[in-house]
This record gives structure tokens, C-alpha cells and sequence, in this order.
């Protein structure tokens, strides 16, 4: 059993350093932003530090916690490529300004648009799941370790949409 665990665990981190090796030269001279959907990559910050959380709210090993905290590095480092970080005087102490006049682009008007259709379905859907959980939940558990596992939940069913 520990053998097979190893051998999944080395490979498991050799496709995770390839998919970084190829997502990082795809964005290292990355100029142009259409078909980019910028609310994705900062959907996708959001769900890597819920899922970062939910790991460390269940004490996970570091193995399987530290990549997803250097992916959620590595999607700011997208938001870089996409966005001027600006310093502003007050909270946040900075703002995001767009590059080469994406707020105009056809893909922020696409992605806008189907951003809003799909909250239509996700929202409601994501309020059943949470009041299921909360009726099948055997396990007496704090509202964060609840709240968490509802919505690492969430993300892995609702994943592909």
C-alpha cells in the first residue's frame, strides 16, 4: 500500500510541475487577452483558497496542500499579465487597470454576459446544496469547518460549469 501511494504521489507531482511548466510559458509572453476570461481566473483564486482552507481545516498533509497554495500564486501572477497593479491611497491600497483597452474587448462582453446567465442556475443551486448539507450532516462541526466543507463541496460538483 505504501508503495502504490508513493509511485501515485510522484506521479501525481510530476503531471502538477507539467501543468505549470506549460500554463507559465502560455502566460509569460502573453500580449494579447482575447478569449481570455479574466472572471474565471479570479473564480479560480477564490476556489483554490477555499479549497487551501479546507485542507488545513482537516490538518491534510503538506504535500497536498502546498501546491495548491502556489497555484493560487501563480493565478495572481496571471492577473499581472492582464492587469497595471495600481497603489492607491486608501484600502486596498491599490486597484486593478486594464490592459490594451480589454474592458472594450468582445471577450469581456461575452464573458460578462454568460457570467450573469450562470449565476441564474449556480446561486440557487448553490443555496439547496448548502441547506442539504446542512440536513444530512451527521457530524457536529464548527459554522467555519461547515461553511467550508459546503462550499469545497460546491466547487467540485459544480467544477466543470
Amino acid at each position: 500500500m505504501f508503495s502504490v501511494t508513493a509511485v501515485v504521489t510522484v506521479f501525481h507531482a510530476l503531471f502538477e510541475w507539467l501543468a505549470f511548466k506549460n500554463d507559465y510559458q502560455f502566460w509569460k509572453n502573453k500580449e494579447n487577452m482575447e478569449g481570455i476570461s479574466v472572471r474565471s481566473i479570479f473564480l479560480q483564486i477564490f476556489t483554490q483558497i477555499v479549497i487551501v482552507l479546507y485542507l488545513l481545516d482537516n490538518q491534510t498533509s503538506k504535500i497536498i496542500w502546498v501546491p495548491e497554495l502556489l497555484t493560487i500564486f501563480f493565478n495572481i501572477w496571471k492577473l499581472k499579465s492582464i492587469f497595471k497593479f495600481e497603489r492607491i491611497p486608501k484600502f486596498p491600497f491599490f486597484r486593478l487597470a486594464d490592459r490594451k483597452n480589454y474592458s472594450d474587448s468582445d471577450t469581456n462582453k461575452y464573458d460578462q454576459e454568460a457570467t450573469r446567465r450562470i449565476s441564474y442556475v449556480l446561486y440557487p443551486l448553490l443555496i439547496f446544496y448548502a441547506i442539504y448539507t446542512y440536513f444530512q450532516q451527521t457530524d457536529d462541526i464548527s459554522y467555519y469547518s461547515f461553511t467550508l466543507r459546503t462550499l469545497v463541496g460546491a466547487i467540485y460538483v459544480f467544477e466543470f460549469i
